[in-house]
């Protein structure tokens, strides 16, 4: 008599690892209206869910771009859904929407001194004042003897003698 074998199934499962989610902005700060792209650089995720940091979301797996009207200083979450929907990872970056084109320029003081060293003006942010620089014959910026020096956060990052 010839021996028979019962078939048997065999399953196996393999897990899909945990998503990982990760994400570029460019840029991350600039003058309003800032469009900025999100590049997705996530792994192993099946749903992927942006939030913008101002109400908007969307949910797409592409990269996405997003316009900022208003200045301010945004989060930006990606939540990426694995196999079942309690497998989720998130990060988060921030853009700084400014309305100015270099907020890291900002000026908050100016003062002009004479050639002996006295403050002959001096203006604060939200001030205004009007002078003269003239050009010398070297090509040389001169001020006609007194001295202009710009403040970034009151430590001195311009003289103009």
């Amino acid at each position: 008599m010839a021996a028979h074998s019962n078939p048997v199934a065999v399953t196996i499962t393999v897990p899909q690892p945990a998503p990982i989610a990760d994400f570029t902005v460019d840029p991350d700060a600039g003058k309003a209206p800032l469009t900025v792209t999100l590049t997705n650089q996530s792994e192993y995720g099946d749903t992927h869910l942006w939030s913008f940091g101002t109400g908007a979301r969307v949910e797409e797996e592409a990269s996405a771009d997003f316009k900022y009207e208003e200045p301010g200083v945004y989060e930006i979450t990606l939540w990426v859904f694995g196999a079942t929907p309690d497998i989720v990872d998130s990060t988060s970056h921030s853009v700084t929407v400014s309305a100015r084109d270099r907020p890291d320029l900002e000026v908050r003081g100016l003062q002009a001194e004479d050639e002996d060293g006295i403050v002959i003006a001096q203006i604060h942010e939200g001030q205004e004042i009007a002078f003269r620089i003239a050009l010398s014959n070297s090509g040389s910026l001169a001020s006609n003897g007194f001295t202009l020096q710009g403040f970034l956060d009151d430590a001195p990052f311009y003289t103009l003698d």
